[in-house]
């Protein structure tokens, strides 16, 4: 019987191999397909788990709408089950991108928990340097190497005011645990969604109020990611946490209350000051009116006292105006008349000057026509005393004075020989005063000491011009 069974079992395969190939592939295909789902899950998780373990991933995070203070950091990591606690800072602002605007959220770097991946380029290492989300390398278009400019989101802002830098320089791309997805934080600036993520150097950030902080717990790394043996875990430091969480938010309450009041004291006392001040000053004030008001007074008295004096010292200084004024056209009409005067004067002097030299050419004209008169005088009485020696004798006769023929005759060669003739008769002439005339005179006459100097000196060409013309006359007589 069980023969029969297995041969027709195996004679049922031959006839029908194709389905029965057909119906073990399919069993083969659903056994595997349902292997790898049951397996897919677990091995995500695994991988998941991992990945968070490795970057230190946060097991709790703690926010606060006043913010957490270095006070709160204290007492977290003072709680039971807490391994690391981390405080960070964040600030939602815009970033240009030529014509676009993007939505940012600039996060301070972490330092023990959530660990940044650094996929491209390398970390921070200087305050003005930042690393960057992918999407803003793939689709806002930036490079590693390129610059952002922080834009405060709101009127009137400044930016000094949270961040150190406004320009920072992109010197790498990095992966956060805290982003698995394409998705990011929803904001309370822009359109409310933001785009990319921008880690910065701690120190970059003005304030030490943290916006988050973040907590590992011990044990948890041991334990599968969002297993419920993790949750256990975790839930135990969260009781712990939330247990301090009033008295926390208490602190944190009065610590703000206790600045408010420090800074409103502050402001009353420098608003008491301020008054003081400005009733002190008031007063002053008050007393310089008053003081003014009477310097005003007695100013308006002086003025009265004075008016009636200054109308009098204008009315005359117009009156001596007016009279400067005549005197002044007086004296124009004056220095025109002797402006005409002064022309006059000088066309006068123009003619006389002009007939002055009319006069002097005139003159020296007839100088030179008198001195050739001279001249040829001279040489005729000279030639006529040498030829005929009994007219120079009777000459000498009419003047009083007899000479001898010897003298007659000397003296005629010595005026032959000389230059000048009348020079000789001028001498001559010179000497009738003195009595020389005669025969001793005569002969004293023409000797040469006498007859040099009556020729050399301007006296003796003088009686020269006179002796021609005296000779002229005695040649006329004789």
């Amino acid at each position: 019987m069980r023969n029969a069974i297995n041969k027709d079992f195996f004679r049922e395969i031959k006839y029908t191999l194709n389905r029965y190939v057909s119906i073990l592939l399919i069993v083969a295909l659903g056994v595997a397909f349902l292997a790898g789902i049951r397996a897919t899950c677990p091995d995500m998780k695994l991988t998941l788990d991992h990945y968070l373990d490795e970057a230190d991933y946060m097991d709790l995070r703690v926010l606060s709408t006043l913010g957490l203070t270095g006070e709160d950091l204290t007492a977290i990591t003072e709680v039971d089950g807490v391994k690391e606690v981390d405080g960070a800072h964040s600030y939602d602002a815009f970033v240009m991108n030529g014509n676009e605007k993007w939505t940012l959220r600039f996060l301070s770097e972490p330092v023990s928990v959530n660990k940044l991946e650094i996929t491209e380029g390398r970390d921070i290492e200087n305050a003005n340097e930042c690393v960057v989300d992918h999407l803003l390398i793939e689709k806002d278009g930036y490079h590693i190497g390129d610059q952002i400019t922080v834009v405060p989101p709101g009127k009137g802002e400044k930016l000094s005011d949270t961040l150190t830098e406004s320009t920072f320089t992109i010197v790498g791309v990095a992966a956060s645990p805290e982003y698995f997805t394409t998705t990011r934080d929803t904001t309370s600036v822009g359109t409310g969604q933001t785009d990319a993520f921008v880690f910065l150097s701690p120190e970059v950030f003005k304030s030490d109020i943290y916006s988050a902080v973040y907590i590992t717990v011990d044990g948890a790394a041991a334990k599968q990611a969002y297993s419920d043996d993790y949750e256990a875990v975790v839930d135990k430091v969260k009781a712990k946490l939330e247990a301090i969480s009033s008295e926390r938010e208490a602190a944190r309450y009065n610590g703000i209350m206790d600045d408010a009041n420090t800074e409103i004291d502050d402001a009353r006392d420098k608003l008491a000051d301020a008054k003081a001040e400005a009733e002190s000053e008031l007063d002053d004030a008050w007393a310089q009116i008053q003081d003014g008001e009477q310097q005003i007074s007695d100013g308006q008295k002086e003025l009265d006292d004075n008016r009636a004096v200054y109308e009098d010292q204008i009315a005359a200084a117009k009156a001596k105006l007016s009279s400067g004024e005549q005197e002044l056209q007086d004296g124009q009409a004056e220095i025109t008349s002797h402006e005409q005067k002064l022309q006059d004067g000088q066309t006068q002097i123009t003619a006389a000057r002009q007939q002055l030299e009319d006069s002097s050419q005139t003159l020296a004209e007839k100088k030179q026509q008198y001195e050739a008169g001279l001249q040829a005088g001279g040489w005729y009485l000279a030639e006529k005393i040498w030829n005929d020696q009994t007219s120079f004798k009777n000459m000498m006769s009419f003047l009083g004075k007899d000479i001898s023929d010897t003298t007659a005759n000397k003296t005629a060669s010595v005026i032959m020989n000389v230059l000048n003739p009348g020079a000789f008769v001028g001498s001559m002439l010179g000497a009738l005063p003195t009595g020389l005339l005669g025969e001793d005179g005569l002969k004293g006459l023409l000797s040469l000491d006498v007859f040099g100097a009556g020729v050399k000196s301007g006296i003796g060409r003088n009686f020269a011009r006179a002796g021609a013309t005296i000779g002229l006359v005695g040649y006329g007589l004789t």
